[in-house]
């Protein structure tokens, strides 16, 4: 029997950030791996030298915004692309290109292809806006025709799906994956770490990792952090964003340019975890955080947001949880993690065991059965 044939659909930092080890771990499977992806943050040549000429990789003119008209050519492009390749299977993920992909598809299904939709979180969610409601879930309801099957990565979307998208057949993984093999303890010298980072050896240092965009609400952490005065204390931002600038300038106006930080994007994430006391992570919106998971993976005291996906990881037992909108609901929860660190050594415990749940190779081989059950048409 031949080789089944799939492809990949996603934007550059999707696939940089998630799906690379997906595409080589299908490859070893013994599956023809394709992927597509659209240039939004300039990844393009990282993923080619990643690629070589490993894994065919084609890039289509799809943007973030669902009403730009720049998608009109992306959707050409796939589907161009998915009917001169004859796939068993597409794998597509993200909203936009989720849907563009599904639409680029229906011939292909015709003719026995199969169709594979991971939301990695619903844009339509408790607490969403009107408009998200009204422009995203009508689409997802849509491509839902289209959809062979829907995975889920937290227990709200989940249960939506299970309500709404039944014909998609949802199912409930673990994220995408985290390396619990990387994400350990290596031992560094913790000192000179925070000697390089201008950071005094005595201070508690929270860190933050996510990208500087509003839904990431950096700005909120940024003021909770300086009205709460923390003696001895310091804040770390791992990332890029469009609102650098605005956060640089908030940083300069309340005078906390000696204790906030932007560290821009960074390769040392697990040296920075290691060092830190506490990891912090204020977003409004998330899927299923791997930051977070990188940080339970590495024993951090977690001090996060209470929103879908993140109450999937961290409960009042393994961390400190605030809420997103209330700046003294985040300010409280700052002090507390200053001032207790030491007594949540069993929740830095308990999430080092939770963690192994969501084991990137264990994710990996459970995407890879389900693939081989759609292209061999045993449905779940």
């Amino acid at each position: 029997m031949k080789n089944k044939r799939i492809l990949i659909t996603s934007t550059d930092v999707m696939m940089l950030q998630f799906l690379v080890k997906h595409v080589f771990y299908l490859k070893e499977q013994g599956f023809e791996v394709d992927v597509a992806c659209s240039d939004v943050e300039g990844h393009i040549e990282e993923l080619r030298k990643i690629f070589c000429d490993k894994v065919r990789m084609t890039v289509v003119a799809c943007v973030r915004s669902p009403l730009s008209l720049k998608n009109l050519r992306g959707y050409k492009q796939l589907k161009a692309l998915i009917n001169e390749n004859g796939y068993d299977l597409i794998w597509t993920n993200e909203p936009v290109m989720g849907m563009l992909t599904r639409l680029a598809a229906r011939k292909a299904r015709k003719k026995g292809a199969k169709t594979l939709y991971v939301a990695h979180g619903f844009h339509f969610y408790k607490g969403a806006s009107f408009k998200k409601w009204c422009l995203f879930y009508p689409a997802e309801k849509f491509a839902a025709r289209y959809t062979d099957k829907l995975i889920t990565i937290n227990r709200e979307d989940y249960a939506l799906a299970q309500k709404r998208f039944q014909r998609c057949r949802p199912e409930l993984f673990n994220g995408i994956g985290v390396d619990t093999k990387r994400f350990v303890k290596t031992g560094i010298d913790t000192l000179e770490k925070r000697k390089q980072l201008g950071v005094p050896a005595d201070c508690t240092l929270y860190l933050s990792v996510a990208e500087l965009e509003k839904r990431k609400n950096h700005e909120t952490v940024i003021r909770a952090f300086a009205e709460a005065d923390i003696e001895n204390a310091r804040l770390l931002i791992c990332g890029l964003g469009t609102q650098k600038e605005h956060l640089e300038r908030l940083i300069e106006k309340l005078g906390v340019g000696d204790r906030v930080k932007l560290l821009g994007y960074r390769y040392d994430i697990r040296e920075l975890l290691e060092t830190a006391d506490v990891f912090v992570l204020g977003s409004f919106q998330e899927g299923l955080s791997v930051a977070i998971m990188e940080a339970m993976a590495m024993r951090s005291l977690c001090v996060v947001s209470r929103i879908r996906g993140n109450t999937d990881l961290i409960d009042e037992k393994s961390g400190l949880l605030f809420d997103p909108k209330d700046r003294s609901s985040v300010k409280k929860a700052l002090i507390e993690a200053s001032k207790h660190s030491h007594l949540f050594d069993a929740a830095r415990e308990e999430n080092e065991k939770k963690i192994k749940n969501f084991d990137a190779e264990t994710i990996m081989k459970r995407m890879a059965e389900t693939i081989t059950s759609l292209t061999e048409g045993e449905m779940r």
